[in-house]
């Protein structure tokens, strides 16, 4: 991963306030010192008056070394994207989403819009769709929608047609993985619930419209329709209705935003940590591990192969209840959080924000998780929870985690 220094990031700051957040870190840099002494005067013109002009104040600071308590953010590349790229090991959709190939800051909308035109002009067509558009439409295709895309490209058009042939291009793995976690919607359930690693339980309940009429005889028998949301079973809902009930898509995007929500908290644990916790963790972890201890082979299993911190809230049970292997793990985790002090990090969605002196370490950590999810087994397990079943999910690359250490834009 490439490394700047604080005072570089308040220049990636400004540079992306301004509009350049889809250039080169290098160029955003150069742009910066190209416009030094201009910069107050381009506050107009900036995407973000108010923090572009923040950052420059910023800047001014640090050249007059005064402590400037400037917190800036970065934003993930299609985060919902990345982590289906990453949890399915597709090189395709993680080069597209900035997961691989340090040396290219991805933007999927634009390099989706290029495709479909592509594709729209070999089929023979002059249209051109924008990539307002398709970023509309790709966001919430992603997560089961077919409105959204069928609202701005029609119903069966050939540019409906190129706009799903151009998701399949960029995003093959992402649209595999989509197509499962559809399939998970359960009709003759009231939720659907799965437990993420860090202990987090997702119950989610099957809610559907419903339409009571209501009369009202005070007002001479005046009817009007209350139209309420209740929790109840697909098939129950389907047997009330006069017109055929589809399966629910909810899953697709409540499974991906599960996890990326269980990525803000371990972000939180791995920046913003409490040291005495941690170092008498990792003692008791080699004690633990240094006891030549042999463990039972009737041990719990990770199913998800993935190690969280949260384990050292409760260090006693962690090591009661985990193999020795991934007690190795939580202890590499632990010593490589306290190779760095603890920071104060704060999440907009997935925006990470923390003082540009700490900002290396917070990339740091967010590269490190999105490896150790392509290398985990956590969609499979999730899916399987869902199901009540014990189905493989096959992997399209089974060492994207070696390339995702390597990547420089997955926060840009």
């Amino acid at each position: 991963m490439q490394e700047f220094t604080g005072y570089e990031y308040i220049k990636i700051d400004i540079a992306n306030q301004y509009g350049m957040d889809k250039e080169l870190f290098e160029t955003r840099i150069n742009w910066v010192d190209e416009n030094m002494d201009q910069l107050e005067s381009l506050m107009d013109e900036a995407d973000e008056p108010i923090l572009y002009i923040k950052a420059v104040m910023a800047l001014r600071d640090a050249q007059n070394v005064i402590p400037t308590g400037h917190i800036m953010g970065l934003d993930a590349c299609s985060s919902g994207l990345q982590i289906m790229g990453a949890l399915i090991g597709c090189e395709v959709t993680a080069r597209n989403t900035g997961l691989v190939d340090p040396n290219a800051r991805a933007d999927i909308y634009s390099t989706t819009t290029d495709v479909m035109n592509n594709i729209l002009k070999d089929m023979g067509l002059s249209v051109e769709p924008t990539r307002k558009e398709v970023k509309l439409a790709q966001m919430t295709f992603f997560y089961g929608s077919q409105a959204k895309p069928k609202e701005i490209f029609g119903e069966e058009t050939p540019e409906l047609e190129g706009f799903y042939k151009a998701q399949y291009a960029v995003a093959p793995g992402a649209c595999e993985l989509m197509d499962y976690m559809l399939a998970t919607w359960k009709r003759d359930a009231l939720t659907h619930e799965w437990v993420l690693p860090d202990g987090f339980h997702t119950r989610v309940k099957v809610m559907y419209d419903v339409d009571l009429k209501v009369e009202v005889d005070e007002l001479g028998g005046t009817t009007f329709t209350h139209r309420f949301q209740e929790n109840i079973i697909t098939n129950d809902y389907a047997a009330k209705q006069d017109f055929p009930v589809k399966d629910g898509v909810a899953n697709a995007a409540n499974i991906v935003h599960s996890i990326d929500g269980m990525i803000v908290r371990e972000m939180g644990r791995r920046c913003n940590y409490e040291e005495a916790k941690l170092r008498k963790a990792l003692t008791q972890l080699n004690d633990h591990l240094n006891s030549g201890f042999v463990p039972a082979e009737d041990y719990p299993n990770n199913f998800t192969n993935f190690i969280s911190m949260v384990h050292v809230e409760d260090i006693d049970t962690a090591i009661a209840t985990l193999t020795f292997n991934d007690l190795w793990r939580l202890r590499t985790l632990i010593e490589q959080c306290l190779e760095y002090r603890s920071f104060p990090m704060i999440c907009v969605h997935d925006e990470f924000k923390c003082s540009p002196n700490h900002m290396n370490q917070l990339r740091k950590h967010y590269i490190e998780i999105f490896a150790e999810l392509a290398d985990s087994n956590l969609m499979e397990d999730i899916l399987n929870q869902i199901h009540g079943s014990n189905e493989t999910l096959q992997k399209h690359t089974p060492n994207l985690s070696e390339k995702i250490r390597q990547s420089n834009y997955m926060l840009s």
